[in-house]
């Protein structure tokens, strides 16, 4: 369920409660809103980390590729 909707329920349901249940009802709705937030921020950063992670490996099979060439090219103006 989409988080603006969510938010619409809530205060429908919290609409006839008395006040203290309605804070008490706000003040979780936030914490969960939080902890959905922190959770996505969390998913992003590790995806992030495998694509990090990812590309290194690329970079560190082209270096040692580019190393072999390199070898490879001194030997063979050597000769």
């Amino acid at each position: 369920m989409p988080t603006d909707e969510i938010a619409r329920e809530t205060e429908k349901l919290t609409k006839n409660l008395s006040s203290c249940w309605q804070s008490r009802i706000i003040d979780l709705y936030q914490k969960m809103q939080a902890w959905v937030e922190a959770s996505q921020a969390e998913e992003a950063a590790i995806e992030n980390l495998r694509t990090l992670r990812h590309h290194q490996t690329e970079t560190e099979q082209a270096s040692k590729d580019n190393r072999a060439k390199f070898r490879e090219l001194t030997r063979t103006a050597a000769s």
